[in-house]
């Protein structure tokens, strides 16, 4: 029954604007109301191109197909200030699709509009305080145009590029209970926590909620809306105890800097319930920083700096590139000296501002770091990065006869050199540390592979090589003998008549390759990873020997 009284109310003005109007160019849109028995109304505003229609003579008409199936003139409502169309749809099947046209006067032209609706019988679209945009372009418009919250006294600032909405009221005001009135784009809704803002709409505001600004074709925009008050002034009052200090720095977050006058004051307007993180620079004073609860009324915030003591901490990271040096030893004149610690770092308290310091740094294998820092007031944080010292490795390398020339020597981390004439390698440079590995490789001989402890000296190694034996000789031999080691793709091991199996493992010892024989082995290695790795020999009788293979 009200769909009924909506239709005759619907006709009515539509014959009464019909009957008003005379346009001898419009189009002769119309349709036989009584051939349908389900109709849906649509109340909007008609924008093209951005200009909203105002003008009696425009129309609106809607079209399944090419079937009219409703016209209407704009009616001007001096009210609310549109134009509006009054578009009753006739249809007799649910889920049609509707497509609107739009007859303008001024230049007598036809425009099609973008959206189309899907025809529900009895729905009702728009309203005058919400209307449904009639548009040639899309409508996903999601600003915000006007907030108010019905306060005497507030302002507003909308930002659209962060979507903030900032309402400022008079100190005191209870906003935990309010109604908003927002206005946003033509066509879209708002809402918050999903509900659409209505006159029954209560929000607390003492935080800031959002709103949710939804265009008529879906797009969605959040935006902030957030209460503030009328800033409220905090001084600053600075003194060393008796006297003001003049020219000091007073910074507070979100606020331009600020130097105490005369009197030592610097004030601020700040926003009241509010926490302010403060800084305060004096000259030959430390550093003064706190946080400040503000309230809805005027603060003085005194800073003595008789009571502030202008002792400081120096810090020393020792690092060596990204390692960091445990147990170094950071001595600072008249501070004494401590030991880095697991973060490579040692701190001093208790440093007197604006003194100059000297200080030495020792570190097993490094040189020493000498310098001198001058302390400002404030912490300080300084990183030293000691140069390595480094020492020669000298190998000779000989057989039972004499020295061997052209062998090549590797040593793990600095590369490979092959003997001179006297049978001399020299590896300058090289970093002292626990364990250093290495492998000797010559024409005819057994390889050697062995490690050395390197100290903080040079250190010189002579090599005695071994022949590689013949298949002659296999009959006597008593242990394996591997080469070349350090290998590349293949490795030769030879194993004593009395072996019977051969494995190799690698530094965690999970086994690699297992060969069941004795006699001569050619073990391709070309798939292994370079590393260590170690290869043994089982006897029949279970005894067993183990060497030590590198692979390049």
């Amino acid at each position: 029954m009200k769909m009924k009284h909506i239709k005759k109310l619907f006709s009515f003005i539509l014959l009464l604007f019909a009957t008003m109007l005379t346009n001898a160019s419009a189009p002769s849109w119309s349709l036989n109301e009584a051939a349908f028995n389900n109709i849906m109304t649509i109340t909007g505003v008609v924008q093209i191109s951005g200009t909203e229609l105002t003008n009696s003579n425009d129309m609106v008409a809607a079209f399944v197909g090419t079937e009219c199936r409703g016209v209407t003139h704009l009616v001007p409502s001096t009210a609310f200030n549109h134009s509006f169309a009054y578009v009753m749809i006739m249809s007799n099947t649910q889920g049609e699709t509707v497509h609107f046209k739009v007859y303008r006067s001024a230049g007598d032209s036809i425009i099609d509009i973008t959206d189309t609706r899907v025809f529900t019988s009895d729905q009702m679209l728009g309203n005058q305080e919400l209307p449904y945009l009639f548009s040639n372009e899309k409508v996903n418009a999601t600003a915000i145009l006007s907030l108010s919250l019905g306060i005497v006294g507030e302002t507003s600032n909308i930002d659209n590029a962060t979507k903030v909405v900032t309402i400022t009221v008079p100190l005191g005001t209870d906003v935990t209970s309010i109604t908003p009135e927002v206005a946003s784009s033509l066509g879209a809704q708002s809402q918050i926590a999903g509900n659409p803002i209505s006159e029954t709409t209560v929000v607390n505001l003492s935080t800031a909620v959002i709103v949710t600004i939804i265009a008529q074709d879906g797009t969605m925009s959040n935006w902030t809306v957030k209460v503030v008050y009328n800033t409220v002034p905090l001084t600053f009052k600075v003194t060393n105890g008796t006297l003001p200090i003049v020219g000091a720095t007073v910074s507070i977050i979100g606020y331009n800097d600020i130097m105490t006058d005369a009197n030592g004051e610097a004030t601020f307007n700040v926003n009241p319930q509010s926490d302010v993180v403060f800084t305060i620079k004096a000259s030959g004073q430390k550093d003064s920083t706190a946080t400040l609860t503000v309230a809805n009324q005027s603060l003085i915030q005194a800073i003595n700096y008789s009571t502030i003591t202008n002792s400081y901490s120096v810090s020393f990271v020792i690092k060596d590139g990204s390692t960091l040096l445990v147990g170094a030893k950071v001595t600072v004149d008249g501070y004494g000296e401590l030991l880095t610690n697991a973060l490579g770092k040692v701190t001093f308290t208790n440093v007197t501002a604006s003194q100059s310091l000297a200080f030495i740094i020792k570190a097993t294998g490094y040189a020493d770091s000498v310098g001198t820092i001058v302390l400002k007031a404030k912490d300080t944080l300084v990183t030293i990065q000691p140069n390595i010292i480094g020492y020669n490795v000298v190998f000779v390398v000989k057989n039972s006869l004499g020295v061997i020339a052209n062998a090549k020597v590797t040593l793990v981390g600095y590369g490979d050199k092959i003997s001179d004439a006297m049978g001399m390698v020299t590896f300058p440079n090289v970093k002292p540390q626990n364990m250093v590995n290495f492998g000797i490789n010559a024409q005819g001989y057994i390889d050697s592979v062995a490690s050395f402890s390197m100290i903080s000296a040079d250190v010189m190694k002579t090599i005695v090589m071994k022949e590689i034996p013949t298949v002659s000789d296999m009959v006597v031999l008593e242990k394996m003998l591997v080469y070349p080691n350090p290998c590349t793709n293949q490795l030769t091991v030879l194993l004593p008549p009395t072996s019977n199996r051969v494995v190799i493992t690698d530094s965690k010892g999970t086994k690699i390759l297992e060969l069941l024989s004795n006699g001569i082995q050619v073990v391709n290695t070309s798939t292994l990873l370079a590393g260590i790795y170690y290869i043994t020999t089982y006897a029949i009788d279970g005894e067993s020997v183990t060497q030590t293979i590198i692979k390049e």
